[in-house]
């Protein structure tokens, strides 16, 4: 029962690590949106151009996508999502020190390509740590995670880009999405030795099941002996008895 609850709360805390890794995802994926106006007022670029840049974002986010999923196969999961977190924070963090339109758009470029990351090592790493009667509930807080992220984008970034900056702004932001890489990596570590122990369990609890298997055999075997001593001495008498009739007869 206590092996049951530690799997159960292990699990959970999985799934919250991820969700929070994916609420990061949607979260800079409108960080720039309600920053337009003050970028467009201090590097002089139009709406038209401020709207290229979502479209640069999720163009190299859905162009690596597949791949992202190729490597996630390749390598591991855990690896990917924390090199795909730490691109995409260094990328937002770095539109703090943009100089010109040029820069922005190439630093916009690599945060979706870091982007691209989440969707292909959230699920594989899930389906990997994750126990199989819990899947719709992970499933469930990885999309909420991310609806959160939206949410919270334009509340956050809006009213600290007014207190701060647009540029101070975005620092604050990657620098937390590097602080949760950080986290997020411990939290995989231990997650991963969990999900080690759990199959040395298993191992375990299989050789001891293959052991009473084979003592019963065992069992078996000397009962199948005993069956056939008892026989062999059941013919013996036989053949005695009949030997002494023989006598008698002679």
């Amino acid at each position: 029962m206590s092996s049951a609850l530690a799997t159960h709360r292990h699990d959970i805390r999985v799934m919250g690590a991820i969700g929070i890794a994916h609420s990061f995802s949607h979260f800079y994926q409108l960080a720039l949106a309600p920053l337009f106006v003050l970028i467009g007022a201090e590097l002089g670029v139009t709406n038209v151009e401020l709207g290229l840049l979502i479209t640069v974002f999720f163009v190299a986010s859905a162009g690596f996508q597949t791949p992202a999923g190729f490597l996630t196969d390749r390598i591991g999961a855990r690896p990917v999502l924390i090199g795909g977190l730490v691109l995409l924070s260094l990328s937002v963090a770095g539109y703090s020190l943009t100089p010109n339109y040029e820069t922005l758009l190439i630093l916009v470029f690599l945060a979706g390509t870091g982007n691209s990351v989440f969707h292909p090592a959230d699920f594989s790493l899930m389906n990997q740590i994750i126990s199989p009667n819990l899947m719709g509930r992970a499933y469930s807080i990885h999309s909420l995670g991310g609806h959160a992220g939206f949410a919270l984008a334009p509340l956050i970034m809006a009213p600290l880009a007014v207190w701060a900056g647009w540029r101070e702004a975005l620092l604050i932001a990657g620098l937390a999405g590097l602080a949760l890489a950080l986290v997020l990596a411990l939290a995989l570590a231990i997650g991963g030795i969990a999900l080690r122990l759990r199959a040395l369990r298993l191992i375990g609890l299989r050789l001891r099941a293959l052991r009473l298997i084979g003592l019963r055999l065992r069992g078996l075997r000397l009962i199948g002996l005993r069956l056939r001593g008892l026989r062999l001495v059941g013919l013996r008498l036989i053949g005695l008895r009949l030997r002494g009739l023989r006598l008698i007869g002679l």
